[in-house]
């Protein structure tokens, strides 16, 4: 959900989800995204190279229509060389339990049930207390990637004035500035727990993960991953091999690309969307150099909408 797009981008065609219901506690982790947030908003290109970085407001506040549903309305302010850009957008309640997944700690994830050869985006947030990252991953009718943005962002606590919030600068470790020194910082072994949303039923799965990140002294990159259902359920399992080109890792022969953005930022995708292929869209948050949050939204190999999971995890190697 940001400036820039348009909300039917979302929404190609009527929802097949069955008019699913989200659980109060969903509906309440998301409604911690209310308030008044400013931070930086990096748009790049289909490269991962980032052509501007903006200073944004956002506002979200809860409303209920006369018949008594419940919707939150986003307002988007962007500070641009031509003054302010400002849109507006509202995500129902029954939307969301529609074309999202929303997890219980602000966390979330809307966006297309299907590619089907129309340009689409994904919105996805990551919430660590005070702060967040928004991604918007956009794709246009060929299924490759037209543009990404990434928002950072930290609430303007209750009774503090904005001009003042204004003033200061968004709090962003120096180094993760550098994609090379936050490609170093997301190398290792990491071990998380998390959640499972199924996009049909809405039912959650308990679950945790294991992954591996290593470079060679060639250079090689090689990525080892283990999502797995319960202590004994069925698992996900991942490997790829690539390779790093600025601030990309790109594993080729698994149609996977990685970008690695400003603010302890990384975002996975498709090198192209291709039906009979299976793929995953997710976004990162690196919050502390042995914390982070991830979210991926899978779909099948007939392009549609499967799952998405949450996972918070720690470095542990």
């Amino acid at each position: 959900m940001e400036a820039g797009y348009e909300k039917p981008k979302y929404l190609p065609g009527d929802a097949k989800t069955g008019g699913r219901q989200l659980t109060e506690h969903s509906w309440e982790g998301y409604l911690r995204n209310l308030g008044t947030w400013i931070g930086k908003r990096a748009l790049s290109n289909a490269r991962g190279k980032v052509l501007i970085d903006l200073p944004t407001r956002t506002t979200a506040e809860r409303f209920r229509t006369p018949q008594s549903e419940e919707f939150v309305l986003w307002r988007f302010a962007v500070r641009t060389a031509d003054g302010i850009d400002e849109q507006e957008e509202e995500w129902s309640r029954s939307e969301l339990a529609d074309f999202g997944a929303l997890a219980g700690d602000g966390c979330f994830s809307v966006g297309a049930e299907i590619f089907s050869g129309e340009p689409i985006t994904i919105d996805q947030c990551l919430m660590d207390s005070s702060f967040r990252v928004r991604t918007t991953h956009a794709f246009d009718w060929e299924g490759c990637v037209s543009g990404i943005v990434a928002t950072r962002e930290r609430l303007v606590p209750k009774g503090e004035p904005l001009e003042k919030s204004l003033k200061l600068s968004f709090v962003e470790p120096a180094a993760w500035r550098s994609p090379r020194i936050l490609f170093d910082y997301i190398l290792g072994v990491w071990e998380g727990k998390g959640i499972a949303v199924h996009a049909r039923t809405g039912q959650v799965y308990q679950l945790t993960s294991r992954l591996k990140i290593s470079q060679s002294i060639e250079g090689k990159v090689t990525e080892s991953s283990i999502l797995r259902i319960g202590e004994e359920g069925p698992s996900r399992v991942y490997d790829a091999s690539g390779r790093i080109d600025g601030n990309f890792i790109i594993y080729a022969m698994s149609n996977v690309q990685v970008f690695l953005l400003p603010g302890g930022v990384s975002i996975g995708s498709p090198i192209r969307i291709r039906k009979g292929r299976p793929f995953t869209i997710e976004s990162a948050f690196l919050m502390r150099p042995d914390c982070r949050k991830r979210v991926i939204r899978l779909y099948n190999n007939q392009c549609e909408w499967v799952n998405t999971v949450f996972i918070n995890e720690r470095r542990v190697g």
